[in-house]
C-alpha cells in the first residue's frame, strides 16, 4: 500500500498531465471527449469559462452520484474538480495554438490523446479520488445493476447529447477520443503495473 503522500503527489501529477493532454485535444480543434465537448459548449453559451464549468457540472454530479450510492457525497471529490477546472483554465490560457493544416491538427490529437490517456492511468493508479464523471459510471452501474461498461456509454451518449445541443466541440476526433481513450488507459496502467511490480 503506497504512503498517503505519495499517493498525493501521483494523484497531482496524474491531473497535471491528463488536463495538459485534454487542452492539446481541445487545440487540435478536431473534437474533444464527450464531456470535454459538454464544457466547451456551456462555456460558449455562457461566457463563464471551460474550468469553471468542470467544477460546476461536477459539483452537481457530485451529489448525484451520492443520491445513486443512497449514501453522502465523497467530500474528497470537490478538490479534484478544483484541480481540474483551475488546471484547464491554466492550461487554456498558456497553450494558444489554433493549427488550421490538418496534419498538424492530427499530431497535436494524437498527442494530446496520448498524453492525456498516460495522465489518467497515473491519477486512477494513485488510487486517491475520482473524478465525478469517473464515479458516475461506477454509480450508475450499482444503482441499475448494469455493466461498468454499459454505464460509460450512457454517461458519455448523454455528455455527447447535451454537448450536440449546445454545439460543443464535436468533431472525428470525438468519435476517436471515445473508442480510444479507455483503451489507452488500460494500456498505461497495465505498463505501470508491471514497472511498479520490477520495482
Amino acid at each position: 500500500m503506497k504512503d498517503a503522500p505519495i499517493r498525493f503527489i501521483q494523484y497531482i501529477l496524474g491531473l497535471l498531465i491528463k488536463t495538459f493532454g485534454l487542452v492539446l485535444v481541445i487545440r487540435s480543434n478536431l473534437g474533444t471527449g464527450s464531456w470535454e465537448a459538454f464544457y466547451i459548449g456551456l462555456a460558449k453559451k455562457s461566457g463563464l469559462s471551460m474550468g469553471m464549468w468542470v467544477f460546476i457540472i461536477g459539483f452537481i454530479l457530485i451529489w448525484f452520484n451520492a443520491f445513486l450510492w443512497k449514501r453522502k457525497p465523497t467530500y474528497s471529490s470537490f478538490l479534484t474538480i478544483a484541480m481540474v477546472g483551475i488546471l484547464i483554465n491554466c492550461w487554456l490560457f498558456f497553450i494558444t495554438l489554433h493549427p488550421i493544416h490538418i496534419g498538424l491538427q492530427m499530431s497535436l490529437f494524437w498527442t494530446g490523446l496520448i498524453v492525456a490517456s498516460f495522465g489518467a492511468s497515473i491519477y486512477l493508479l494513485s488510487d486517491f479520488t475520482p473524478t465525478p464523471v469517473d464515479q458516475l459510471m461506477f454509480a450508475l452501474s450499482y444503482r441499475f445493476q448494469i455493466s461498468i461498461m454499459f454505464a460509460k456509454t450512457v454517461s458519455e451518449l448523454f455528455a455527447l447529447l447535451l454537448a450536440i445541443a449546445l454545439h460543443g466541440s464535436i468533431g472525428i476526433g470525438t468519435i476517436i477520443f471515445a473508442f480510444l481513450f479507455g483503451p489507452f488507459i488500460q494500456f498505461f496502467i497495465q505498463k505501470l503495473n508491471r514497472k511498479q511490480a520490477i520495482l
